[in-house]
């Protein structure tokens, strides 16, 4: 394994490393916008290692990868976030594993039915890397705007113009998301081997933070200025408080606005 590793790092010296994405000023601009008419239709996008599972991973080689991706351990509470996110949003997966990692991982937290009802399911092979890229291990980043490019429909197969106004991205990483930062719910990275199980609801505080952003004519306005928070030092029950408050503190802001 020493061996991989050295070799791994020897190569990634030639290659040119990927730049960090910053939000455009057109996105910025969408921001602040308030009265957008949308239907009320939502996209959801997941990442799953770090987020909705962990892969117990002995190396970075090909065969560990692949045995941690069809051992992949659950994060609590992800059987009913996706049952809620099935029922209320279309829902796509978009992970930098490659293809036949995330089906394996799927098959560890979906059911086949809702692999079926995916709207979409992007990996590594759907991120434009280089050759080169695409067999290190580099920084990757989740480009909505390829997103909104080129997907152009819902859970049902009917048109729908995706855009930051209606896409919401689960991910536990801040930096992949640096593009379009008020559509993220940046939940915090879940490792099975160190994490409190008991302590560890930050899925249940995302279904809650989803129901409050369903019916929300921009996501990105409500994002940027109530943001997804879990302070692990409080209870469950404190921080779906926290939650709640801040959606009702928005909700009078814009009856009196």
């Amino acid at each position: 394994m020493f061996i991989q590793f050295a070799q791994l790092a020897k190569r990634s010296r030639f290659i040119k490393p990927v730049m960090n994405p910053k939000p455009s000023q057109s996105y910025l601009e969408k921001v602040k916008d308030k009265g957008i008419e949308t239907d009320d239709r939502k996209l959801l996008v997941l990442d799953l290692n770090g987020t909705l599972l962990s892969r117990p991973l002995k190396d970075r080689s090909h065969s560990s990868v692949s045995s941690a991706s069809s051992n992949a351990v659950p994060r609590p509470g992800v059987k009913n976030f996706l049952k809620y996110a099935f029922t209320n949003y279309s829902v796509m997966v978009y992970s930098s594993s490659r293809r036949n990692n995330v089906e394996a991982m799927l098959n560890c937290i979906m059911n086949p039915e809702q692999v079926k009802s995916l709207t979409a399911c992007w990996t590594r092979e759907s991120m434009g890397l280089s050759t080169a890229h695409f067999n290190t291990k580099v920084q990757t980043f989740k480009n909505l705007d390829a997103i909104w490019e080129n997907l152009h429909q819902d859970r049902d197969g009917q048109a729908v113009n995706w855009c930051q106004y209606n896409t919401v991205i689960i991910d536990d990483s801040e930096v992949k998301c640096a593009a379009h930062p008020f559509n993220h719910i940046h939940v915090s990275d879940f490792a099975h081997s160190t994490v409190d199980f008991q302590k560890d609801f930050d899925l249940v505080c995302a279904i809650r933070y989803l129901k409050h952003l369903k019916n929300m004519s921009n996501v990105s306005n409500y994002i940027s200025q109530h943001p997804f928070r879990v302070d692990h030092n409080l209870s469950q029950d404190e921080n779906l408080k926290y939650l709640d408050q801040a959606f009702e503190e928005h909700n009078k802001n814009v009856s009196t606005a």
